[in-house]
């Protein structure tokens, strides 16, 4: 399937974060120590920014595969859930120099009736260019985008399959998404 034609529903059932790194403070840890960077602060706490992120990815990047509402259960191919398990800056204790942001996340997909089908480990990480904060950020962004990059094409080579297993005469379609413009300033 292409841009213009129908896609197949996928409902967004969850995501989570490590307690840790669910507020609004940016996550460092060196060795066995966590920390979060002073005076430094997301603008919204870091799970409401993911999963922001992950409608973004899908908006933008899928084209077989749509989100769509709990609502619409009866439309849905598959649920998706998502666990970030590491959401931190990881400084080398040995040495100095910029941290490392490490992105990992768990995603699994269930049929509509939530039997557990498929489970992959995704992981991204990317070092900054400094150790100051924008580019700690700027690392952070480059991670989630790459660990989102890999969801978004799993899910879309893996829902087809659902779909077909639920009928495979007819799977479930959803006319195109709304174009929307995107709220994130040029880079």
């Amino acid at each position: 399937m292409g841009r213009g034609q129908a896609a197949l529903g996928v409902i967004l059932s969850q995501v989570t974060l490590p307690r840790a790194a669910l507020g609004d403070g940016i996550l460092t840890a060196r060795g066995d120590e966590a920390a979060y960077i002073a005076g430094a602060r997301w603008l919204t706490p870091a799970v409401l920014m993911f999963q922001e992120d992950v409608q973004n990815a899908f908006a933008t990047r899928a084209t077989t595969v749509r989100l769509i509402d709990r609502g619409q259960l009866g439309a849905a191919t598959a649920l998706l859930r998502l666990d970030v398990t590491e959401f931190d800056a990881r400084y080398d204790p040995t040495a100095g120099g910029a941290p490392t942001v490490v992105v990992s996340l768990r995603a699994t997909l269930t049929r509509a009736d939530g039997r557990q089908l498929l489970q992959q480990v995704f992981t991204e990480r990317r070092p900054a260019a400094q150790d100051r904060v924008s580019a700690i950020v700027q690392a952070y962004d480059a991670a989630v985008q790459g660990v989102m990059a890999q969801a978004v094409d799993w899910t879309q080579a893996h829902t087809p399959v659902i779909a077909a297993e639920l009928d495979p005469a007819a799977p479930t379609a959803l006319p195109p998404p709304p174009v929307r413009a995107s709220r994130r300033l040029p880079q």
